[in-house]
């Protein structure tokens, strides 16, 4: 059994199966990582999430690193389809979704009843509201280095790169503390 790796009577694929994908998906995820947001439009929708925060008074998810996924993938539907369409469903075709409007954010659920399916703007009684109505820059770029890097101005000088790897650093260590926290948090509401 080299391929597979036992684990509590199951078998799974080895890592290095899974590292090795198919022609089908290798295309499909070179494709994927050349959709880049532009820095203009990342910045637009941080602006847009910190001013709908505050204006529909919501905040911002404890861990920083949801608000910092959605903002880019908000800045990724705004630079290839021309609208901040919600990043986290899955649509047969975009244009005609962007076209009705229904999950142009803020979504219709959002505006209406305060229910934000990806989790950018909570109510103060959601359990993982944070206390934040602000993503500063450093922030999302702190954060998103563990979702697919930083802009582009940061890839340019090795500098940055052996910088962006000590921010990646933080950022595991941040993700650690999250998961310890949720634990605690799920295990004193169980007692």
């Amino acid at each position: 059994m080299s391929s597979q790796t036992l684990l509590l009577g199951a078998a799974f694929p080895s890592p290095a199966l899974a590292l090795a994908p198919s022609r089908s998906r290798s295309r499909r995820l070179r494709i994927r990582a050349q959709v880049e947001p532009s820095d203009k439009s990342v910045e637009i929708m941080r602006k847009f999430s910190e001013q709908y925060a505050r204006k529909s008074g919501t905040y911002f998810c404890m861990d920083k690193g949801v608000t910092a996924v959605v903002i880019k993938g908000l800045a990724e539907h705004k630079d290839s389809i021309g609208a901040p369409l919600c990043p986290c469903r899955h649509y047969d075709d975009k244009a005609a979704e962007v076209g009705q409007g229904f999950w142009n954010c803020p979504c219709v659920p959002m505006r209406e009843r305060k229910e934000c399916h990806c989790m950018l703007f909570l109510t103060p009684e959601n359990d993982f509201a944070g206390k934040e109505q602000a993503c500063s820059l450093w922030q999302f770029l702190l954060f998103n280095t563990a979702f697919g890097g930083l802009p582009s101005p940061w890839k340019r000088s090795k500098k940055r790169r052996q910088n962006s790897e000590v921010v990646a650093l933080f950022v595991d260590l941040h993700r650690s503390i999250s998961i310890n926290i949720m634990y605690s948090y799920t295990r004193r509401e169980k007692a």
